[in-house]
């Protein structure tokens, strides 16, 4: 396992910082599959996800200038996600962001992680990854237009978690799905009791005025 301070360091345009605050939080509440994962692709926490740079939780006063300590960060992080939009594309720290990760990591490809918003199109591609390795990738696609907790966004998340664990894909999402599953049956069996409960209650209070008038009755 590489000595890095950071498991990944999230770049993005601040226009999109609703989809990187999203993936940030989803990634570091993630429990994954220690079993499954290869000890050097292991994350630096022993059970989450975690740590994943983003600016604005990350970022604290210092002496040193802005600059420095993003690629402090960047130097420091194992794995480059990027959130790839049409305002990424545009920002030219997002591309300052990728060319000095590539720098400091042998200009190793693979270690750069996008996450289109919405689509794939020319213009959503920033400049210092088009034309490279990254391309010929599918890419996960988050869909603003769906619920942060949508089954399509989330098989975005774990399309990123497989990839960045090393882990065949199928078996990061049966295991969700297997999770869900135990969480419905947990949902459905507090509804059973709620409602059994309720069912019990009501016999009662039925058999009690039942009781009630028959009393009335005698007098």
């Amino acid at each position: 396992m590489e000595n890095n301070k950071y498991y990944a360091f999230i770049s993005y345009s601040r226009k999109d910082k609703k989809v990187a605050n999203w993936l940030h939080t989803q990634l570091e509440k993630y429990g994954y599959p220690k079993d499954l994962v290869n000890v050097e692709l292991l994350p630096p926490h022993e059970k989450y996800m975690r740590p994943i740079f983003l600016d604005t939780k990350d970022m604290q006063v210092e002496e040193r200038p802005f600059t420095d300590r993003i690629q402090s960060a960047l130097e420091n992080s194992r794995f480059l996600l990027l959130i790839s939009s049409r305002n990424a594309a545009k920002s030219s720290f997002v591309d300052k962001e990728i060319r000095y990760f590539l720098k400091t990591h042998d200009n190793n490809y693979s270690l750069i992680i996008p996450l289109f918003v919405d689509e794939v199109t020319d213009d959503s591609i920033p400049i210092a990854i088009k034309k490279t390795s990254i391309m010929e990738r599918h890419f996960p696609i988050y869909n603003t237009l769906l619920s942060e907790e949508s089954e399509a966004n989330k098989y975005c998340l774990y399309q990123i978690v497989a990839y960045m664990l090393g882990v065949n894909f199928s078996d990061i999402y049966n295991r969700y799905e297997a999770y869900s599953s135990i969480k419905r049956n947990r949902v459905r069996k507090r509804i059973w009791f709620v409602v059994s409960t309720l069912v019990v209650i009501a016999a009662s209070l039925g058999m009690a005025w039942y009781e009630g008038l028959k009393v009335i009755g005698n007098f």
